[in-house]
């Protein structure tokens, strides 16, 4: 899907290169750049926007003039998302700081979406390169400590759109009762009809913004499928119509 061996992601309007980030484009990145809800938002910040395909994505259908900023703890990774938006038609900045820090600052005010693919690998055995590490366990940024954060740091309409780990799905609704946030919306992804639920994607609020208010049902029953069938050997992914439509935006080829 617009990717060589070179590291070369090309979208219809934009071209990312990963080859200097820990963590490459994946399925949950352009799930999470499609799925988020950027209708209205005047400014949008990504916390640890690696490559910045994310911000990138959610750029592309965001208001003409929204602000755009990705934070990126790995300097490597924050040069290569800042190169990547450079060469965009989007005007984004990429800060290369620790995400938890630049929260704290004045600087961090009144925004009205956050969107993060997290770290969330936790009690997972370390890998022997530092960066991946950093990209993968939550080791610098635990969830608990950023949703304490990101309610200052918005606006009146903030919200906040993530990706997270089915196994600790359980861990994070709690965390979300403890700290008062609303979800407004939810999805369960899977990878195909006969595959278990592997992530899923959230859109926050917390509930003392004047419009914490649901969009449509909180939860849709059915499962977003990756891919409509198992994948067979040997063979192309056969992708799901709602992926297809999903990412049609970004990737018209997958369109037949």
């Amino acid at each position: 899907m617009g990717r060589n061996g070179r590291r070369r992601i090309e979208t219809q309007h934009f071209v990312i290169r990963d080859d200097k980030c820990a963590m490459k484009v994946g399925t949950d990145a352009l799930l999470l750049g499609a799925w988020t809800n950027a209708a209205g938002v005047q400014s949008v910040v990504d916390i640890g926007s690696g490559s910045a395909i994310v911000l990138l994505m959610v750029a592309q259908r965001s208001a003409s003039g929204c602000a755009l900023t990705g934070i990126e703890l790995d300097p490597r990774a924050a040069a290569q998302g800042q190169a990547n938006a450079d060469d965009s038609p989007f005007a984004a900045q990429v800060v290369p700081a620790d995400a938890l820090v630049w929260l704290r600052t004045e600087i961090a005010r009144n925004v009205d979406l956050f969107v993060c693919n997290p770290p969330f690998f936790r009690d997972k055995p370390l890998g022997p390169d530092p960066s991946r590490n950093l990209a993968r366990h939550d080791l610098a940024m635990p969830i608990e400590t950023l949703l304490q954060l990101l309610p200052s740091a918005m606006s009146s309409r903030g919200r906040f759109s993530l990706v997270w780990p089915d196994e600790r799905m359980q861990e994070l609704d709690k965390l979300l009762a403890a700290q008062n946030w609303l979800t407004l919306r939810r999805r369960a992804v899977k990878g195909h009809p006969e595959a278990p639920v592997f992530r899923h994607l959230l859109e926050l609020a917390p509930k003392s913004s004047v419009s914490a208010v649901p969009i449509g049902p909180t939860a849709d029953e059915t499962p977003f499928l990756v891919e409509a069938c198992p994948r067979q050997p040997g063979k192309p992914p056969e992708y799901s119509e709602e992926y297809i439509e999903l990412l049609a935006p970004y990737f018209p080829q997958l369109r037949r």
